[in-house]
């Protein structure tokens, strides 16, 4: 469970769609993560980022690819929004 501050401290939100321990995307894929605590929206916007890999999967259940995040926090104080890059797992 994330938590996040919309501008009146930090709280927990809950998933808008049922969590699984199952990461089913790939290199190349887009998805978005949305998550509730009262009137505040915690939103992150997944796309692909430029390879920086060096690995590639071999039957291990790690991620082998770069995703972007584009973060919208929104809240009763207004919206912020932050952006990011993150590299390979493992």
């Amino acid at each position: 469970m994330p938590r996040f501050d919309a501008g009146q401290g930090a709280v927990a939100a809950s998933a808008r769609t049922a969590r699984s321990d199952v990461f089913s995307h790939g290199p190349g894929d887009s998805w978005v993560e949305t998550y509730d605590h009262g009137e505040s929206r915690l939103e992150i916007r997944y796309s692909p980022a430029p390879a920086t890999c060096p690995k590639h999967a071999q039957g291990e259940e790690c991620e082998y690819f770069d995703a972007r995040a584009r973060v919208i926090v929104s809240g009763p104080q207004g919206r912020r929004a932050y952006s990011g890059t993150g590299t390979c797992g493992c």
